[in-house]
């Protein structure tokens, strides 16, 4: 990052130069960790399919569905 640094102020020195002077200076690099590999988890639970994708009512309010990813609780848990 030094080096990138000092190659936008018109700098050219080379990765062992600026190591070098980074150590008499007293200065350190700091290294960000890289998030961990998303794991694909299991549901939390599982419901059955009823309609079967057959979604036409004969009347109204007789069939009522919904999609959902995510549920925010109020103590701020996810489901």
């Amino acid at each position: 990052m030094m080096r990138v640094y000092l190659q936008r102020a018109k700098i050219s020195l080379s990765n062992t130069t600026v190591l070098k002077y980074m150590q008499e200076l007293g200065l350190r690099s700091t290294v960000t960790p890289k998030k961990p590999a998303y794991k694909k988890g299991d549901c939390h639970k599982k419901f059955e399919n009823h309609l079967n994708r057959e979604f036409h009512a004969e009347k109204p309010n007789e069939k009522w569905c919904t999609d959902f990813t995510y549920i925010f609780m109020e103590d701020g848990r996810k489901r």
